[in-house]
């Protein structure tokens, strides 16, 4: 309980001590807990291995109400893990075993959160119309259950979907209210700030304001890195030299490359969307050849959605082209 009070508060390091002797002391039943646990940490940290061997015991379980929390935790990782891995198919699977079973065992509370990830999952496989249903289904379900998190996640996911289809205005109303929501109690509440600041600065630098991106994006940097969370740390040291090139300062190709490779380890299913917003910014054809073959790779493990992908991909590549040949030179290496 320790252990997963301060992984709740974001005290990462001391979650990571006591989760990891509780899971060395634990036996029988209490074990598959304590590792569920430690494996939903794991999850966090980007150390996927290790977290879905932890997550695949409590993911199993099909019985016994006192292991509910952990089994669906463990359920809901496990899909997160397999997004981010690159493996969506076997992602919105777990998440759909996650929703059956929230509703096999009666637990209204955690309606709503395998639907908001599925939802996101979607919109990096090009399915942009069903992610909003998705989006949409899970704020309903956090709005009526009363459940805090799930309903600010949805309007975070909203927000980011409003950016990449360029609207602002609607982008900024969802984040108003995720902000309104946000505060010290919320369980988790720190992975919902970094993901608010990391959409914040996304528009921003859709509406052309580098100032407030870099701002923005060098205190997300800071704060994931002093977390442990490498997935908002890479995608932040990218947004902050996207951001000193909408400010025409020098910005470093090399820091942007270190950082699409670190979007690659920890989030392969947005590695395709990064690296060709980044070629597209920066003028670097290298790079829409890796957006290219990043999509393609995530298409092969897309299952019914690799034909909605490889469309989106292409669509997005003749702009991404489009965009790099208009780009100055300027950034150093």
């Amino acid at each position: 309980m320790g252990g997963r009070t301060q992984h709740a508060a974001g005290e990462l390091a001391r979650a990571e001590a006591l989760l990891a002797e509780a899971f060395a002391l634990a036996e029988g039943p209490d074990r598959v807990t304590a590792a569920a646990w430690l494996g939903v940490l794991r999850a966090h940290q980007s150390r996927s291995e290790e977290a879905l061997t932890l997550l695949h015991p409590a993911a199993r379980a099909q019985a016994g109400a006192a292991h509910t929390a952990a089994a669906l935790h463990a359920l809901l990782f496990t899909g997160h893990v397999r997004a981010m891995t690159g493996h969506p198919a076997q992602a919105l699977a777990a998440f759909s075993r996650y929703t059956a079973e929230v509703e096999r065992r009666q637990v209204p509370r955690f309606a709503g959160r395998g639907v908001n990830f599925a939802g996101w999952v979607l919109r990096s496989l090009g399915a942009a119309d069903q992610a909003r249903e998705h989006h949409l289904q899970a704020l309903a379900a956090g709005q009526g259950q009363g459940t805090a998190d799930v309903t600010i996640a949805a309007l975070e996911d909203l927000a980011e979907l409003a950016v990449e289809t360029a609207d602002p205005d609607a982008a900024r109303a969802r984040l108003a209210q995720a902000a309104g929501l946000l505060d010290d109690e919320l369980v988790f509440g720190w992975r919902l700030e970094l993901k608010h600041q990391l959409v914040s600065a996304r528009l921003e630098l859709l509406c052309g304001d580098g100032g407030q991106a870099l701002a923005l994006a060098t205190g997300l940097a800071a704060r994931a890195a002093d977390l442990g969370v490498p997935r908002y740390a890479s995608a932040a040291r990218l947004l902050v030299q996207l951001a000193r090139r909408e400010l025409g300062e020098p910005a470093s190709l090399d820091a942007a490359a270190g950082a699409l490779e670190q979007i690659r380890a920890t989030a392969a299913l947005e590695a395709w969307w990064w690296t060709g917003q980044a070629a597209a910014a920066f003028g670097v054809p290298a790079w829409l050849e890796a957006a290219a073959g990043h999509a393609a790779r995530l298409a092969g493990q897309a299952g019914d959605y690799a034909d909605v992908l490889q469309q989106a991909a292409g669509r997005r590549l003749e702009q991404w082209r489009a965009q790099a040949a208009r780009a100055r030179p300027g950034a150093r290496r």
